[in-house]
């Protein structure tokens, strides 16, 4: 995944579009995700610092300011699932809870139109559902490129599109 993407060009283009009000809900999710992952995952965090990326001080706020973003989409973006899913996301892997937050999760679904809820299920609670994270895949696929498509196809590389 590190290598399809410009990890600090993608938090400024991110930033950017959030601070010129340029942004749509996609923009907090994706610098969301890649401000939480970099303070979140201890190999990404290293590599993030080895390369000059981030200093430890900057991926130190960085837990303060994923907090801050999300009650500034949410502000901005109220009831929105997607959101909601990776607030509760990134609540559930941070406490390393493993799948707490099932039943919250379980409420996102809605029919056919929103897959993410089974990545969910398949990180944190190994259940395997091959048809909905083969369509989920495609969809990613077929996206322009962003942190969160990259982020999730990381997971579902053992998932074949059927």
């Amino acid at each position: 995944m590190l290598n399809k993407i410009n990890i600090k060009e993608s938090v400024n283009l991110y930033r950017n579009h959030i601070n010129h009000k340029e942004h749509s809900v996609d923009d907090y999710i994706n610098l969301i995700l890649l401000l939480w992952n970099v303070s979140f995952d201890y190999g990404f965090e290293s590599y993030c610092i080895a390369q000059n990326v981030f200093t430890q001080e900057e991926i130190l706020k960085f837990p303060e300011d994923t907090k801050k973003l999300f009650n500034d989409a949410f502000q901005e973006y109220p009831n929105n699932n997607e959101l909601l899913f990776w607030k509760i996301y990134t609540d559930d892997l941070s406490a390393y809870s493993e799948g707490v937050h099932k039943e919250d999760i379980c409420d996102l679904l809605n029919g056919d139109n929103f897959l993410l809820p089974y990545f969910y299920f398949y990180v944190q609670c190994e259940n395997l559902n091959t048809k909905r994270l083969s369509e989920l895949k495609r969809s990613l696929i077929n996206e322009k490129d962003s942190y969160k498509k990259y982020y999730i196809l990381s997971y579902l590389s053992d998932i074949n599109l059927t």
